[in-house]
């Protein structure tokens, strides 16, 4: 269990030792800088998988979709109301590898994309080439307000 008084009485005796600022020492070092940017990476929320990208043409939504090392086959899509949905997963290299250092995802992936607006039910279609997964979606056009008379007494 941590003892507060116990840790700056062991900081004043360090300090003491090194006659200097100990902590300022170890932190302002090559080691302590690269120790304080793995502490910040762990503590940062993780980047959402996969990276996706939504434009708009004049008839079509366009998602793009990162998904570097997936197979056609491993990947899901669905769409409700103005949400897709992209579900996958990410295999691992192979058999015989030793993970020595790791920055890639790995496993299942689920993503959830907000569509800037409501698209048809029909004229989608989805390609995925070189990583790249590319939907398609056709917009749907609302017609104009259209006055609506009302017969009555009058």
């Amino acid at each position: 269990m941590f003892d507060p008084e116990k840790f700056i009485q062991w900081s004043r005796a360090v300090q003491k030792m090194y006659g200097q600022d100990f902590w300022a020492s170890v932190f302002n070092s090559p080691q302590g800088a690269r120790f304080l940017e793995q502490m910040a990476n762990l503590a940062a929320p993780p980047p959402k998988f996969p990276r996706v990208d939504v434009y708009q043409t004049e008839k079509e939504i366009v998602v793009l979709v990162e998904l570097p090392g997936v197979k056609r086959q491993d990947i899901q899509i669905q769409l409700a109301d103005d949400r897709l949905l992209i579900k996958g997963v990410v295999q691992e290299p192979g058999q015989g590898f030793r993970l020595v250092s790791g920055e890639r995802f790995k496993g299942n992936f689920e993503r959830s994309v907000s569509l800037p607006e409501l698209v048809g039910k029909t004229g989608y279609r989805a390609s995925f080439r070189d990583g790249l997964l590319e939907i398609r979606l056709t917009r749907v056009f609302e017609a104009p307000l259209r006055s609506i008379p009302i017969n009555g007494d009058e």
